[in-house]
């Protein structure tokens, strides 16, 4: 066995050692007093370098703002609901409908006007101008009503700066302006600080010939009162200029918007304190001047023992230290020596083959967690602790129309509207911990959110934290695309509204002709009494209908509802449907006229209460938006092994949009919303029904040629 060496240099070397140590602490002195020459314009050139890279951020950000507030102007004015608003003029419905989108943090007002600049609605902060006042003094109203958009930075009407978005709305018909919309937020003191990455950096922004808005306090944490611009700098504005304040010099530098219609609205600046320099140079002397006197005293004495020793093993340690520290484990360290180095370098080794087999293992659960939320069935999001996404599965991709490349990286929160975004913490955002060790932590998180792309679109979310030895490694986002749900709780809600419409009505006429009838009708003459008797039938055949739906509804709901098919004269069922109705259609001078183009008897196989229940709702809608004094018209022919009934106005018609939703449940067209009527059951019911029976049911539809709806039932034929 070879003898153990130890590492004790021999004194000529270390003189040796001691002497290179002295030349080089003479050669650090020499740099030192040069570096301390130059310590003030490497300072200068850091901060300009660092006010570049400020311009260059608050640049970014501002375009952003300003691409964010377009694109939500260009989805508002393709919005046929605005379109309508507008034509109506309804200032109310216009506010209503614009106001929740300046809560979504990209604009701080919204403006619309009519074709002649007309104020029409204002919705934001600072709304407080007349509707009807004229915007053509409004910079960009007036090339918009001309169908040109414009962008740029300019006041608002009561003079507070704005980045600005002017667009024309059109019609699908019109070609020329039906109005404009113009959306802005401001760029104030608040908007500066939020863009300002560094708290050393101020941010100064020039509109016209004045300062406008400035970060930069006084001594006493006021709002600096400056004194007016330096001339130099609306004469040279992309050079960095020193403007002087009561609490020091700052170099600053200025740029001019540029905005995307391409014109030049104003300078914006970012400066630092040019007293930084002189604590530059303190840090620079006391860097050198500690180096110099440590090197000096300790390299002496290290490299007098040392030196000669240590250079070869530390290089080779070192290099493979630094291989590690990169992630590379795969190659050995090859250091043969029996003294302390020697021991080290098989610890090093031993402590990178245990790191080599934990990142295999480690890589391979990986792998295994990876394909496991890649495979799942339900949308699902990976992010960090610090909640920025590492990993999307691809039903995650397909929900959210985004690529794992496109989110990766992301804060987790962008991809949502989030009403309050200094919110300090938030269940869906930060998952709370318990720091108590006697209690069970908060694991998950429920919450449902709009998306930012497309605001329409609500997903539920469950969040989960991923722990790690007791603490946060990460969290998992399952997703599910909750809009229905939203929509059907909506629906619902206008649905009870509706309903209770609905009864109040029929109610109120029928209490009003009993309460007639009792006082009056021992003297009522035979002729009035008639008429009050039909207006009870009308209203008695109009709540019973309700009522029928309603309860329809519920069996659906709880699947009790059935059909009972037998063969049955369809004439039979025409007559007694039109027998029910006979009131309503006397009541606006209406006919129902019926042909019949089937093998007599006609027969089909209905449940004889529904199919009447289905014809009657047809009848009724026929009657309801077919002119007064106009005919109705029920057709009945053959078809295959159907007979297909058909029931016509001559109403206005229902618009292609509309027809494709009309057979939904508690769907009620634009024109009964506008006039408050119906409550968006009888179609769905009829589809269940006709469904029910093994048929189908249709609607058919011009603007302006009336309508035909349609349904068919198995046919019975005759021997």
């Amino acid at each position: 066995m070879k003898p153990r060496r130890f590492i004790l240099p021999k004194l000529k070397i270390a003189v040796r050692i001691y002497l290179f140590v002295l030349g080089l602490a003479l050669a650090l002195l020499l740099t030192a007093g040069l570096a301390w020459l130059d310590a003030g314009q490497q300072a200068i050139t850091q901060f300009q370098n660092e006010i570049e890279d400020g311009l260059q951020v608050f640049n970014s950000d501002f375009n952003r703002a300003m691409l964010d507030l377009s694109s939500l102007g260009n989805w508002l004015t393709a919005q046929t609901n605005l379109v309508d608003l507008i034509q109506s003029r309804n200032g109310v419905a216009l506010a209503r409908y614009l106001a929740p989108w300046t809560e979504v943090n990209i604009a701080d007002t919204i403006l619309v006007t009519d074709k002649s600049g007309a104020l029409l609605a204002q919705v934001g902060v600072g709304a407080s101008m007349p509707q009807g006042a004229s915007l053509l003094n409004l910079p960009g109203v007036s090339d918009a009503l001309a169908g040109k958009k414009s962008s740029g930075l300019a006041p608002d009407p009561s003079n507070r700066l704005q980045g600005r978005i002017v667009l024309p709305v059109y019609t699908a018909e019109n070609p020329s302006p039906i109005g404009v919309i113009v959306l802005g937020f401001y760029v104030d003191g608040s908007f500066l600080k939020y863009q300002s990455r560094r708290p050393d950096q101020e941010i100064a922004l020039i509109y016209g010939d004045q300062m406008s808005i400035i970060t930069l306090t006084d001594a006493e944490g006021k709002p600096w009162a400056h004194a007016g611009i330096p001339s130099q700098i609306l004469k040279s504005p992309g050079d960095f200029q020193t403007m002087d304040t009561d609490i020091g010099k700052y170099l600053f530098k200025f740029k001019s918007f540029d905005v995307s219609s391409g014109a030049s609205t104003g300078m914006y600046g970012v400066g630092v304190a040019l007293g930084a320099i002189d604590n530059e140079r303190w840090n620079l002397f006391r860097t050198f001047g500690l180096g110099i006197l440590v090197v000096a005293i300790g390299g002496s004495i290290v490299g007098f023992f040392f030196a000669r020793a240590l250079t070869s093993p530390i290089h080779v340690l070192d290099a493979a230290a630094q291989k590690m520290a990169q992630g590379d484990l795969s190659h050995p360290i090859a250091l043969r020596r029996e003294d302390e180095f020697g021991d080290l370098a098989r610890q090093m080794e031993s402590m990178r083959q245990q790191l080599l087999r934990a990142l295999e293992s480690a890589n391979l659960e990986k792998s295994r967690y990876a394909a496991v939320i890649r495979d799942m069935g339900v949308a699902a999001v990976v992010t960090d602790q610090n909640l920025n996404v590492v990993a999307v599965n691809p039903v995650a991709e397909a929900l959210l129309q985004q690529t794992q490349a496109d989110l990766q990286g992301r804060p987790w929160r962008s991809l949502f509207v989030d009403g309050n975004e200094n919110k300090a913490s938030s269940p869906i955002w930060v998952l709370g911990v318990s720091s108590d060790g006697g209690s069970e932590p908060n694991l998950t998180a429920r919450a449902r959110l709009a998306l930012r792309d497309r605001p329409q679109v609500t997903l539920e979310v469950i969040a989960t934290i991923v722990e790690q030895e007791g603490k946060p490694a990460g969290y998992v986002h399952i997703l599910r695309d909750a809009t229905a749900d939203e929509q059907l709780v909506r629906s619902q809600d206008e649905f009870i509204m509706n309903a209770a419409h609905e009864l109040r009505g029929p109610l109120a006429s029928l209490r009003a002709s009993i309460e007639l009838l009792v006082e009056d009708f021992a003297v009522m003459p035979k002729t009035e009494m008639a008429v009050m008797l039909r207006t009870l039938q009308r209203s008695v055949v109009k709540f019973q209908g309700l009522v029928e739906n309603i309860i329809d509804v519920g069996n659906i709901q709880a699947g009790r509802f059935r059909v009972r098919p037998l063969p049955t004269r369809l004439d039979h069922l025409i007559a007694d449907a039109l027998s029910q109705v006979g009131p309503l259609l006397t009541g606006r001078a209406q006919q129902a006229q019926v042909r019949l183009d089937c093998p007599t008897p006609c027969m089909v196989m209905a449940d004889r209460p529904r199919i009447v229940q289905v014809l009657i709702n047809l009848v009724t809608n026929a009657s309801k938006y077919g002119p007064e004094g106009e005919r109705i018209d029920l057709h009945v022919f053959a078809k295959d092994a159907f007979t297909v009934v058909e029931v016509t106005d001559r109403g206005p018609g229902i618009a292609p949009e509309e027809q494709t939703h009309i057979f939904r449940r508690f769907y009620r067209g634009r024109r009964a919303e506008e006039e408050g009527i119906g409550i968006g059951l009888g179609f769905a019911l009829a589809r269940e029904i006709i469904t029910a029976h093994g048929g189908q049911i249709d609607v058919s539809s011009q603007i302006g040629a009336g309508t035909t709806f349609w349904f068919s039932l198995p046919r019975v034929d005759s021997t």
